[in-house]
């Protein structure tokens, strides 16, 4: 159209890596940009601003790693409040902050489908047991960064 200027840029890896994603039909991550305030089972809301994603996988880029092979990043997972729990490295799990930033996708799980038996009364505080029983493991474990 005349007037309108064209962006002739070359898209970024990080674009044609969303391209990809949304062409993709098996499971559906959400993207952290939505069109409103979100919660998951209309109990802790979903915080953007804070990093705070309720009984969920987190996922991250890699870079430049996840440019070259999109399937590769880093994960972690959350409590029922929120906070990430992130292994990164031998005996290391941090706690309310990921290795390389913020998380760039969520996939929100039901805590009401754990199947360990731990206590609780309700499923968010077996979920919460389940996160820290993990996370002691892990602290007692030398582990592979590529098999952790």
């Amino acid at each position: 159209r005349k007037g309108v200027a064209q962006d002739t840029r070359t898209p970024s890896p990080w674009l044609l890596l969303r391209r990809m994603e949304m062409q993709y039909k098996g499971v559906k991550m959400a993207d952290v940009q939505p069109a409103g305030d979100e919660t998951f089972n209309g109990k802790v809301p979903v915080d953007f601003r804070r990093n705070r994603y309720p009984c969920a996988v987190v996922w991250q880029p890699f870079p430049p790693l996840t440019w070259l092979v999109p399937m590769i990043g880093h994960t972690g997972i959350t409590d029922s409040q929120g906070i990430v729990h992130d292994f990164q490295g031998p005996y290391t799990v941090i706690e309310d902050s990921m290795m390389l930033g913020r998380a760039c996708r969520y996939l929100p799980l039901d805590p009401s489908k754990v199947c360990a038996s731990v206590e609780g009364s309700t499923p968010e505080e077996r979920w919460d047991k389940c996160i820290e029983q993990g996370c002691d493991d892990f602290r007692k474990k030398n582990s592979l960064f590529a098999l952790s």
